[in-house]
């Protein structure tokens, strides 16, 4: 009954499968054919899928994000993250050169 239990944990969370239809699925293994008022079998099931679902995404994202590291790549958000800070520092540069505010002075020891 376990493989079974398993494999009905899997199925549901990689179908996403509708409330209604795990309902039906699981009476039909259970042979249950009675509404139940407090938390079954069917809604075990479906917050176990839920919770390998969330699990099953969140490996997928920690291997996407090694991936990307290793070849050198970033994702769209921090992309578009870097790139509205580049936007703002350029923005202040602007400003300061309109406004004759400059850049500060640096010294180097070539003087």
């Amino acid at each position: 009954m376990g493989l079974l239990r398993r494999g009905a944990e899997l199925g549901l969370g990689a179908l996403l499968l509708t409330r209604e239809t795990a309902e039906e699925l699981v009476r039909d293994l259970l042979g249950e054919d009675r509404e139940e008022s407090e938390p079954g079998p069917v809604d075990r099931l479906r917050t176990r899928a839920e919770s390998l679902r969330a699990e099953f995404a969140q490996t997928i994202n920690d291997d996407l994000d090694r991936a990307l590291a290793a070849a050198g790549l970033i994702r769209r958000a921090e992309f578009d993250r870097l790139a509205a800070r580049v936007a703002a520092l350029e923005a202040q540069l602007s400003l300061r050169r309109v406004t004759g505010a400059g850049v500060p002075y640096e010294s180097t020891s070539e003087f």
